[in-house]
């Protein structure tokens, strides 16, 4: 996932960049207002190991694959369950050929996955 690695490398930018100057500007009696897009919900709902709160799209797939009788449809369904019962504003289930495919609205813009072959690969 090239996205996977933007999301985490923003998250990264984001914890060095505004929170940790916000805190120290906090520290030093200086009241600061930064306004960033933090997107922990994003990477939440890809590599979420949480079964608590539910896994993520990556934990979900690896199931799948250590299944004998696991198949890409079933890893989508397991998806949408999965994301059907605690939305998460991230992740859309598309209305046409939801057999196959999932939306994750990332950072920098929506993309569609097809998950035909992402077992395979």
């Amino acid at each position: 996932f090239m996205n996977y690695c933007n999301e985490r490398l923003h998250q990264f930018f984001i914890e060095a960049a505004f929170k940790r100057e916000q805190q120290m500007c906090k520290e030093e009696g200086i009241n600061i207002d930064l306004k960033f897009q933090d997107n922990s919900s994003i990477l939440t709902a890809i590599d979420s190991q949480d079964a608590k709160s539910g896994l993520g799209i990556l934990p979900l797939l690896e199931e799948q694959c250590n299944l004998q009788s696991g198949s890409n449809e079933a890893f989508t369904q397991s998806c949408h369950r999965r994301f059907g019962k605690s939305p998460v504003k991230c992740y859309v289930e598309p209305k046409l050929a939801a057999r196959e495919h999932f939306e994750i609205l990332h950072s920098c813009c929506p993309v569609r996955y097809c998950t035909s072959h992402f077992r395979e690969k």
